[in-house]
């Protein structure tokens, strides 16, 4: 793993903890693997590192707050963009790192939600609801 990456990660983990977001957000895809081998010292080594950060916020209504999440990462140089044919939202810094937040698909339809406490749109996934 590029050693910028992993600061990077460590950045966007510390500026969630700081906003109380830790605890709506759960990592998922392959930098959940990195956790795996840093939190249980273990021989554990991940197989794939992708430059994408995928973060699953668990409930889009909690927390109650309104949160400057954009602001908040920008202190570290991540640039916000929303797609301009979904709405989505994704925060991104150079070749290294790209984060988007997940969803679970609520209801009959595929329309991606609003995190209403961070004001970000989120990819949704009917898929996504094992967790």
């Amino acid at each position: 793993m590029h050693k910028e990456q992993e600061k990077i990660f460590w950045q966007i983990v510390g500026s969630l903890h700081e906003l109380n977001l830790l605890y709506h957000v759960m990592i998922i895809g392959s930098w959940a693997e990195y956790l795996y081998s840093f939190y249980f010292q273990s021989d554990f080594h991940h197989n794939l590192l992708t430059r994408d950060l995928d973060l699953f916020f668990i409930n889009i209504n909690k927390p109650n707050q309104k949160i400057d999440l954009v602001e908040s990462f920008s202190k570290f140089g991540l640039i916000y963009q929303e797609d301009p044919i979904n709405g989505v939202g994704k925060f991104y810094k150079e070749n290294l790192i790209e984060v988007e937040f997940l969803t679970r698909s609520m209801g009959s339809g595929f329309d991606n939600h609003t995190i209403k406490s961070i004001g970000i749109k989120s990819e949704s996934l009917r898929s996504i609801n094992i967790f």
